[in-house]
């Protein structure tokens, strides 16, 4: 399609489209870099000290992380970023039946592993000692095997015990029967090594065996494929004081081992590593059978499965038991609210995390730099939130804190968190690169200079893995139109079944304005066509529909559009423009193309900008260059549209009602020529 360039168009500004063009504006300043020492002082000691550290590559947050370390991450971050966890599982500990486990879910990242095993410890220091098991024969049946419960770490020693007091008296068997002094000294040595509490059962062995010993009966276990039922069960719980609170992963470690280490407390499992035909029965059951006719061993362990929502739908989808079983759900979440707490919790986990690997402690422009990153990886609500990611939070303070040690400097400041952030985006930069090369090579038409009639650059963000790779591009769309009986507004994208559900709804309720601004007084007798070109693959959200209204508005009012500013925003059918997903990335994806061209010697009437919803303004959170390049450079600017009426003088440079006039007059035409049509 061919472009329809003007040389002339007006220049005026609409007065209604406020613009964003303070840098606390663009970028939220934090609190952090406005409290005195003495208050900062305050808050770094209402959290713990972490006194752990390490010289090797082992990740602070990661799962199965010293006891120590995992309760500093909940001291540090746990109220903060993750009360709904922290909470549940104390009450869930407290109040729920021994039978009832629970799923955390959520993204690993957030710590969770960590908090529920912190809380946890907590819980269970108060509660009773789990007891040591060992197999013995049974002195009422020799040939059958009994369960003695003991306490714990005593069945190790009564095991042992066993065994040397059935190797003596296989050895001396025949001696016995002449001689009870050697029966009894076997057994004498077996009781002086063994538990306390296994002597009554020792009483009941020897009293079962003497009268076998010393009548010449045969050894009741003789013959080469028989021996003595007996041994401690291991492994056994390790704690120093209350249950055991045991994290495994079922990839190098088998399910009876770990149910056996948590017993009488609580074990954590990723559901991923788990064996979920393996594990149920065992919870059902309540019990372990450790060999063929031997007693089962009683289970008492509260079983925490942590795992993402993926997982979970797929162990619900695949067994109805695991519902019965996994009766309590937790779900973490994935940002907070942005306050001096959370500021406070972020100064803290920083600290602690170069205190960990023995890195320059982050100064407070440093913190300010990592909170305003954490509000930026949230999905919208920008100004107002913080992700929970702590893993994301751990490595960034982790490299820039290499960088600080790289120069030797006493501190990581705001400019190695700032160069490291730069650097993840420059190393995830191939795929940007390529789009914009295919745009300034012309190969994909894309003008950001002139005027052109129907057409108008929105904006789409291209999501991949990792986040720093996702990026915004403008897309130009376009529209035509032509005399039509009745209302039709055409939508090629939804006509080749390009378009996903909310881009559809996007056009109807576009198409809802039309009939409400212009249907009132005359049928509607027009069709539009409504392309987003060059673009080859699926059109998604609505996020668009904003810039193909105007598209179409200036199709009808042949007035046509500034190339230089880009649109993004949703429509509603009175005209009010809704907020979109993404706005940081749009805005910037925009205003790194423009920075190209205008390093190319390109200078637009006007310079460039934007046009975002004024309920994105809250979102706003702009990366620094960016911001500071809009606030001192003036080249760039971001304006607010409530309504489509705000809009339309900042991309037609008239205001809305002479478009509106122009619009209607046009349909009357068409209205016109459809009536003539019908008469012949």
């Amino acid at each position: 399609m061919q472009r329809r360039a003007q040389s002339k168009r007006p220049a005026e500004k609409s007065p209604a489209a406020l613009g964003l063009s303070t840098l606390a504006q663009l970028l939220k300043p934090t609190e952090w870099e406005q409290l005195s020492a003495a208050d900062l002082a305050t808050h770094a000691a209402a959290f713990p000290a972490l006194t752990d550290s390490t010289a090797r590559a082992e990740a602070l947050v990661r799962a199965g992380s010293p006891a120590s370390v995992q309760d500093w991450v909940a001291a540090t971050i746990g109220r903060t970023f993750q009360p709904y966890v922290m909470d549940g599982v104390a009450s869930w500990l407290d109040t729920a039946p021994e039978s009832a486990h629970l799923y955390v879910g959520g993204t690993l990242a957030l710590g969770t592993p960590q908090l529920v095993a912190a809380v946890a410890r907590q819980k269970v220091a108060s509660w009773p000692s789990p007891s040591s098991y060992c197999y013995a024969p049974d002195p009422q049946a020799l040939d059958q095997a009994v369960l003695l419960t003991l306490p714990l770490g005593t069945g190790a020693a009564l095991g042992k015990a066993l065994a040397t007091l059935f190797d003596g008296l296989s050895q001396q068997w025949g001696d016995v029967a002449s001689n009870a002094q050697v029966f009894n000294a076997l057994f004498a040595a077996c009781a002086q090594s063994a538990p306390e509490a296994a002597q009554a059962y020792l009483t009941a062995l020897r009293a079962s065996m003497l009268p076998i010993a010393t009548s010449g009966g045969a050894y009741p276990w003789a013959g080469d494929n028989q021996s003595p039922s007996f041994g401690a069960v291991a492994p056994e719980p390790t704690v120093t004081r209350g249950a055991p609170v045991v994290e495994a992963t079922l990839l190098t470690t088998s399910i009876v081992d770990v149910l056996l280490r948590a017993n009488g407390g609580v074990l954590i499992l990723s559901p991923s590593t788990v064996d979920v035909d393996k594990l149920l029965p065992v919870l059902v059951a309540r019990e372990i059978v450790l060999q063929d006719g031997w007693p089962a061993l009683p289970l008492a362990v509260r079983v925490v499965l942590v795992g993402t929502g993926d997982v979970y739908d797929t162990l619900w989808s695949n067994s109805d038991l695991i519902s019965q079983l996994f009766r309590y759900e937790l779900w973490s979440q994935g940002m907070t609210a942005w306050n001096r707490a959370a500021e406070a919790a972020y100064a803290a986990f920083a600290a602690g995390t170069t205190h960990y690997y023995g890195l320059p402690a982050p100064d407070v422009a440093a913190v300010a730099s990592l909170v305003q990153e954490g509000a930026r990886q949230v999905d919208g609500l920008n100004r107002s939130r913080l992700t929970n990611d702590l893993v994301v939070i751990h490595d960034i303070v982790v490299e820039a804190g290499k960088a600080a040690q790289a120069r030797h400097a006493p501190a990581t400041t705001a400019a190695d968190v700032d160069a490291i952030l730069a650097r993840r985006r420059a190393l995830q930069g191939a795929n940007v690169a390529w789009v914009q090369e295919g745009i300034l090579s012309g190969e994909s038409i894309t003008p950001t200079m002139g005027v052109a009639v129907g057409q108008i650059n929105g904006l789409g963000i291209l999501s991949v893995h990792p986040p720093e790779g996702s990026f915004a591009v403008p897309i130009r769309i376009s529209a035509t139109v032509v005399p039509s009986k009745g209302e039709h507004l055409l939508d090629v994208e939804r006509e080749a079944d390009q378009s996903d559900g909310s881009h559809i709804r996007g056009l109807l309720t576009m198409e809802g304005y039309f009939a409400n601004q212009y249907g009132q007084q005359q049928p509607l007798a027009l069709a539009a066509r409504i392309r987003f070109e060059q673009e080859q693959g699926g059109i998604d959200g609505d996020s668009a529909s904003a810039a193909e209204l105007f598209a179409l508005l200036s199709a009808l009012s042949g007035i046509p559009i500034r190339c230089s500013t880009a649109v993004t925003g949703a429509i509603g059918q009175y005209g009010e423009i809704q907020p979109i997903g993404g706005v940081n990335h749009k805005i910037e994806g925009f205003w790194d193309l423009c920075r190209i061209r205008r390093q190319l010697g390109e200078q637009p009437e006007g310079g460039y900008g934007v046009l975002i919803p004024a309920a994105n303004a809250r979102d706003v959170m702009l990366r620094r260059a960016v911001a500071h390049s809009i606030t001192s450079e003036g080249w760039f600017q971001v304006w607010l549209m409530q309504t489509v009426d705000d809009a339309l003088p900042v991309l037609m440079g008239v205001p809305a009602a002479v478009v509106h006039t122009r619009v209607q007059q046009r349909l009357s035409t068409f209205a016109a020529l459809q009536n003539g049509r019908r008469r012949r």
